[in-house]
């Protein structure tokens, strides 16, 4: 059995504990899951976002109401953000791009009146990759005096071994 996300195994098992429980730690963030969770899931994602183009408008905000809670329940945050890529795992050109034909498809919707609909069709279209983000989110996390460090190459076993 391969199990390619621990999420739906561990769905049954989550439990829920306040933030205070890890008061006077250091919690180390996996930069690239924290951003895709932004970008993908409500209340921060930003359906229009592929439509109007640029950063998300709430992401600086959304960060920062973050590092306040962490810093409200006595945590320091330690972001690692993936270096150097090895070995690429995507193939751009043999996949197929769909995200024109959804944002033309919305577009369209958006042209006919059907706002409810065009705004979810642009949500379905992916705007933006969480590495696009980086130095966007390094500069919010140096404005904020949070440390941050970039791993050679991938971050979670360079997180494993900052925790160590």
């Amino acid at each position: 059995m391969t199990v390619k996300s621990l999420e739906p195994l561990a769905a049954s098992k989550y439990q829920t504990l306040p933030l205070s429980t890890l008061k006077d730690a250091t919690l180390g963030i996996e930069a690239e899951y924290y951003l895709w969770r932004l970008l993908n899931t409500p209340p921060t994602k930003e359906p229009l976002l592929s439509a109007l183009g640029g950063f998300p408008y709430g992401l600086k905000q959304a960060i920062e109401d973050d590092l306040a809670a962490f810093q409200a329940a006595g945590i320091k945050p330690l972001f690692v953000f993936n270096g150097l890529k090895i070995a690429r795992t995507e193939k751009p050109f043999l996949a197929p791009d769909h995200g024109p034909a959804s944002r033309l498809k919305a577009w369209d919707m958006y042209d006919k009146g059907l706002a409810a609909q065009s705004v979810e069709a642009f949500g379905d279209a992916i705007a933006l990759k969480p590495e696009e983000l980086y130095r966007y989110v390094q500069a919010i996390l140096r404005e904020n005096n949070v440390e941050f460090f970039v791993a050679p190459y991938s971050a979670w076993p360079q997180s494993i071994v900052v925790i160590l």
